[in-house]
């Protein structure tokens, strides 16, 4: 999935094929500025 801003503090995924890998880091961006990524959370659907 790209990077995208969304409104809220959740996100769901479908459609993706099982035993994928994927790696989820988040950052905020406000009006002061982008701030650092988290650090990566592996998961595999």
């Amino acid at each position: 999935m790209a990077p995208e801003s969304w409104p809220g503090r959740a996100r769901a995924m479908s459609g993706q094929p099982s035993g994928q890998r994927f790696e989820f880091r988040v950052l905020a961006v406000n009006k002061a500025g982008e701030g650092a990524a988290s650090n990566g959370v592996l998961a595999v659907l």
